[in-house]
């Protein structure tokens, strides 16, 4: 497990690993993207593009917890997941997330119940230790940049819709970690804390 360092507490949240060909694909995807989206020289808009290193399928946003919670969570997930079966989830296309107008660029992906399944064995856990979690509505992708404007920090929602480029590309779901989420000059960046793998 990766050591916290000087502190006692850091944000973190639980997501899903890429493998090299999935970064392939994203990446090719991106590419057509940028053909298809021709922002224009004179446009107020632009995009801050996620590293490769960073991306990741987010399943579980924790905020701050401490060193005993993540020994806890590593525990817990350790029994919740014994019997958790890897599977295949396909990503769809990439576009304006969570629709043509938002300012995320994700990577779309179709859901599953198995998919469903390891999201819902996750939040009962984060319930059952007291972590506090985002409300929202499940919807698997893979946030690939965001749009801003000059003036603002990040926009909300472009004025005018992303173009849908499609993949279809399948990846194998077979293990989740824990991510230390570090806010730096040139952006966040992830350290992983622990893995789970899936059989």
């Amino acid at each position: 497990m990766t050591q916290l360092g000087s502190g006692k507490s850091v944000r973190a949240f639980i997501g899903i690993p890429l493998d090299r060909r999935t970064q392939h694909t994203l990446n090719r995807g991106v590419r057509q993207f940028k053909a298809a989206d021709e922002l224009s020289l004179n446009s107020r808009e632009t995009i801050r593009w996620v590293a490769n290193q960073n991306r990741h399928i987010t399943l579980a946003f924790l905020d701050t917890i401490t060193l005993e919670q993540v020994v806890e969570l590593q525990q817990a997930l350790g029994k919740a997941l014994a019997d958790q079966r890897g599977f295949d989830t396909e990503i769809t296309g990439i576009g304006g997330f969570p629709d043509a107008k938002g300012a995320i660029i994700g990577a779309y992906m179709s859901s599953s119940p198995a998919f469903e399944a390891l999201y819902q064995h996750l939040f009962e856990v984060c319930g059952e230790l007291g972590l506090r979690q985002e409300g929202r509505k499940f919807r698997p992708h893979i946030t690939l940049g965001r749009f801003k404007t000059s003036g603002r920090r990040y926009s909300r929602r472009r004025p005018r819709p992303s173009p849908f480029v499609r993949l279809h590309f399948r990846l194998k779901v077979d293990c989740v970690q824990l991510y230390q989420s570090r806010l730096t000059p040139k952006g966040s960046e992830y350290a992983v804390m622990f893995r789970q793998g899936l059989q």
